[in-house]
This record gives C-alpha cells, structure tokens and sequence, in this order.
C-alpha cells in the first residue's frame, strides 16, 4: 500500500508541477507583452510553500528573469484594489542588458518580500498581478559608457563628454556652452543620492578651460548637471527604489537602495 500511494503522490506533484510551469510560461509571456525587442526574454519561477497544495496561493519565493529588452517605464504595478488572495513571501527581480527610457541599464535587481497577488487571476487567466508590495532592496548599475549617452541627450548645453567611474569619484570632461560661453570642462566629483531618487554631483571641483573654477562659472556648471539622473523623472520608475547610497567601480555606477512595486498610476 505504501509504494501505491507513493506512487500516487509522486503522479499528483508531477500534475501540480506542469500546471504551475503552463501558469508560469503564460504570465511570462504577459509580462514580455509589455517589453519591446526582437531579441527579448522573460522568465516567471515559482517555489511553492507547501510541497503539495492549491497551485498559485502560497508562494515562498517567485522570480522574474529578463533580459535584451526596452521599455519606457515599470512592466510591474501594484493594483491594491485586486483580491489578497495569494501570498508570496518574496519577489526577486532580475533585469539585465536592457534600454530603461532611452537609457541603457547594465542589471536592475531587486528583493522585496511580503507581496500579495490575485490567486484567481494567476490560476485562470494565468497572469500575475500584485494586490500588495512589501518593502524591500534594490539596486541599478550602469556602465560610464552609457552615461555619456545619456548626458549627451539630457542635457543640451554639453556637446561633448567622457565619463570615467573609479574607486567612488566620477569624472567628467567634455565641451559645453554654458550662459553662451563655450567651454571645455573637467568636473572632478563624488556621486550622492539626493531627495530619494536623484543622483547629484558632491565634493566637485572644476576647472573650465583648464583654470581650477570657483564662484558663479562653477555654480552655473553644477546646476546645469544637477541632477546628473533621477530615477523618476529620467526613468519613470515611479518611486519603486529609494536611494540610499552610490558606488562607482571601475567602470560601473551602482545605485542602491529601498525598493518597493510601486501603485499602479490612475
């Protein structure tokens, strides 16, 4: 009797196993309709709590996987007013090699625990959708190369730039005209977080046309390059990560901070 019902329960967990992956490829394929790219790709992985039980209403960890996308703002909302009927006791995000509204992001990951989502909804129509958001970690890094695109289309007053990122100072040259006064520039500087989701030039010294600057040439350069980006405003994130500190590593920037899914808008 015992190996049957072994055997029973092995054929049951096969059964919930393939529901749960039909489920999983569907909602990833939900998630990858709101991405554009040729080259996209998503994943949604599931661990359930329980070994056994009801598919898709005790999550113990659920991971989105993508990769080679673009987007112009968050895949990923939480709409409060859907049922709480499933839990998911952490949701672990993992974007790599990706354009973020024109601005192309090395990795964006993040952990955030305590996540609620319609149980119904996931099992039926095979589709996630958050009805609640903890509060957890998250980090962007982007590579200094593509800062200096990004900087070159944000600000229009720099005409050329080159952007070098080492151990936690960034510096900054190029040629700019600034109050219609054309410029080369060297702005040597430390990079801060800055009313939660900006990143702003700290410690800076500069020099215009190779003279150390003080006074207003100084200030009209700092507030034409503050903020440097902010995550909102540049990248629509909409308030899903809080800046808490900044490295910069041979090459690389590294934001990071508290991370959350944000409210849906509307």
């Amino acid at each position: 009797m015992a190996p049957l019902l072994l055997g029973i329960a092995a054929l049951f967990g096969i059964g919930i196993r393939a529901q749960v992956q039909h489920v999983e490829r569907d909602a990833a394929a939900d998630i990858a309709a709101k991405l554009t790219g040729p080259a996209k790709e998503v994943w949604l992985r599931t661990i359930p709590e329980p070994p056994f039980g009801l598919p898709f209403s005790n999550i113990r960890r659920g991971e989105i996987l993508a990769r080679h996308f673009s987007t112009e703002g968050l895949p990923l909302f939480t709409q409060p007013w859907r049922p709480q009927s499933g839990r998911l006791g952490e949701l672990v995000i993992s974007l790599n090699d990706f354009s973020l509204a024109g601005l192309r992001v090395e990795s964006l990951a993040a952990r955030i625990p305590d996540c609620r989502f319609d149980a119904g909804l996931a099992l039926h129509e095979h589709k996630l959708r958050l009805s609640q958001s903890g509060v957890g970690q998250g980090s962007v890094t982007l590579r200094q190369e593509d800062l200096e695109r990004f900087i070159l289309k944000k600000f229009r007053e720099i005409k050329s730039v080159k952007v070098t990122l080492r151990e936690g100072w960034v510096w900054v040259e190029g040629d700019g005209e600034f109050v219609l006064v054309k410029s080369h520039f060297l702005v040597l500087a430390r990079l801060r977080p800055a009313a939660g989701t900006q990143i702003v030039l700290a410690d800076a010294k500069i020099w215009l046309n190779d003279y150390y600057t003080v006074g207003f040439a100084r200030d009209q350069l700092l507030k034409a390059l503050t903020p440097v980006l902010d995550l909102d405003r540049d990248l629509h994130l909409q308030g899903a990560i809080q800046l808490e500190s900044i490295e910069c590593h041979e090459g690389f920037l590294t934001a990071s901070g508290k991370a959350t899914i944000p409210i849906a808008p509307g």
